[in-house]
C-alpha cells in the first residue's frame, strides 16, 4: 500500500487565494448590495455563486463557517443571503 501523498505547498496557496477570493467578492457583493449599486436579487445570486463553489472545493460546512463569520462581521448582509447558508 503507497503512503498518502503529501500536499503540494502550491495546490495550498491557490486553495487559500481561492477562499479569499470568495470571501471578497461576497463583501464586495454586500457592500454594493447595501448601497443600492446592484439588485438584491443579484446580490443573493453571487453570493449563493460563491458559497457554492466553496462547499464543492471543501464542503458544506465550510461554507457555513465563513458565512458565519461574514455574518458575524456585517449582520445587515444577511438579507442577500441563501438559505442554506445560514447557521442558524
Amino acid at each position: 500500500m503507497a503512503a498518502p501523498a503529501k500536499a503540494d505547498k502550491s495546490d495550498v496557496r491557490l486553495k487559500l487565494m481561492e477562499v479569499a477570493r470568495s470571501v471578497g467578492w461576497i463583501q464586495a457583493t454586500c457592500v454594493y448590495a447595501k448601497k443600492d449599486l446592484i439588485s438584491s436579487y443579484l446580490a443573493h445570486g453571487v453570493i449563493e455563486a460563491r458559497l457554492q463553489q466553496l462547499a464543492k472545493m471543501y464542503d458544506q460546512g465550510v461554507a457555513v463557517l465563513i458565512s458565519k463569520q461574514e455574518l458575524e462581521k456585517d449582520p445587515k448582509c444577511k438579507q442577500f443571503w441563501p438559505v442554506e447558508y445560514l447557521s442558524e
